[in-house]
């Protein structure tokens, strides 16, 4: 009992079966070719956007590095305007001899700790780079000669009054005596 299909019936098998065999191929070969494809594309642009991003990062490095040469170069000439950073003794030794210069006389002088100021250097270690130490003088003497003395302080760079007091008394002779306290900031290079 075999029937005879017709021709409509071969027709509509016929065209099934080569619409499955167009869909198992866009299935199986070309849906995981153009997967590919697409995973190729994505690696590119993601590869592309690396490489601009190094090529970014090396041409701001060198930016970096020459902004960095350029701050050391300011910097050395900055220290270069302050000594070496000296000893308590030493500074005792400048401060009086400039109210000796200045005929005054110095009744105390105190200092207070040294307070560095860090920078970093080219292979990222913080250095100190300036020591700032506070003395507090009293002096004697005159008011003309403290205000030459104020005159000589201004005149060296390293050095600054932050603050001050005076008070006057009257001599045996009425002569006006000045006592003046100060505190001076000095400023060195640590070496």
């Amino acid at each position: 009992m075999k029937q005879e299909l017709s021709k409509r019936e071969k027709i509509l098998i016929y065209s099934t079966a080569l619409l499955v065999l167009f869909y198992l191929a866009i299935q199986f070969a070309v849906l995981p070719l153009l997967s590919r494809y697409n995973e190729g594309v994505r690696e590119r642009d993601r590869l592309t956007a690396e490489r601009m991003t190094i090529q970014f990062d090396i041409a701001n490095k060198t930016t970096t590095i020459e902004n960095h040469r350029v701050a050391i170069e300011q910097l050395d000439a900055i220290k270069q305007e302050y000594p070496l950073l000296v000893y308590n003794e030493e500074i005792d030794v400048i401060l009086t001899g400039l109210c000796t210069a200045n005929n005054l006389t110095t009744t105390s002088l105190r200092f207070s700790d040294p307070i560095s100021i860090y920078a970093d250097t080219a292979d990222g270690v913080r250095m100190p780079v300036l020591t700032v130490v506070n003395v507090a003088m009293s002096v004697d003497g005159n008011f003309v000669s403290l205000m030459r003395l104020i005159d000589a302080v201004d005149d060296i760079q390293y050095m600054r009054i932050v603050n001050m007091s005076y008070s006057e008394t009257r001599g045996v002779d009425n002569n006006i005596l000045g006592s003046i306290v100060l505190t001076f900031e000095l400023i060195f290079v640590n070496p």
